[in-house]
């Protein structure tokens, strides 16, 4: 391993490796990025902020159980990924029912669809989060990084950025939603994100 922070072309070669995971990983249609877009377009780009820091500190949590080696306990726990993978299918299930039961919003406050820690709390049971995160954390960091502890933060924090940027796309294009559909279609629209929510639910599996 080369210490320190190594070659800056062997450093920038792996941040682009890194940045390339986070994104197809991140930027992909999935159970978190329909959350997004749904927030974004029941409540604007802003009140969602919050969400994106709850996101945020969950995959900050389970970098840091990874790296802590949390992962492989978990997978040998029997059941556990079971029921992991349960709750999050229930809750994609309660989104569905919210999403078509949803009025257009009128300019008025509009209840979130969870709360940010809510959303910290849903990557522990997002096993495309456990998924992402433990391909970082082993492919990535530690013995498979080219430095230290410094590169190591300094590649975190780009699979954290590219993962916090593609939320805010897919928020971006709900709060689009919001601001341009008439009342009939933003009802439609959000029918067909409750549909997705369902449709997403064996992806899980």
């Amino acid at each position: 391993m080369v210490s320190g922070f190594a070659h800056a072309d062997v450093v920038t070669a792996w941040l682009g490796s890194i940045a390339v995971l986070a994104f197809v990983m991140a930027a992909t249609p999935g159970p978190n990025n329909l959350i997004f877009a749904a927030a974004g377009a029941r409540n604007g780009y802003l009140r969602t902020v919050p969400l994106l820091g709850g996101m945020l500190l969950g995959f900050v949590g389970l970098v840091g159980a990874g790296l802590a080696g949390v992962g492989g306990v978990v997978e040998a726990v029997p059941g556990s990924r079971l029921a992991m993978t349960a709750g999050a299918s229930a809750y994609m299930g309660y989104l569905a029912v919210a999403l078509w039961r949803a009025t257009p919003p009128t300019g008025g406050e509009t209840a979130p669809l969870l709360a940010w820690w809510q959303m910290a709390l849903f990557q522990l049971a997002n096993p495309k989060t456990w998924l992402a995160v433990l391909t970082f954390v082993t492919g990535f960091l530690g013995p498979s990084s080219p430095g230290g502890v410094a590169v190591d933060l300094l590649g975190a924090a780009c699979f954290l950025a590219v993962v916090c940027a593609s939320a805010s796309l897919w928020t971006l294009f709900g709060a689009a939603l919001r601001a341009k559909l008439a009342p009939g279609s933003w009802r439609r629209a959000m029918r067909l994100m409750a549909a997705l929510a369902v449709l997403s639910i064996p992806t899980l599996w």
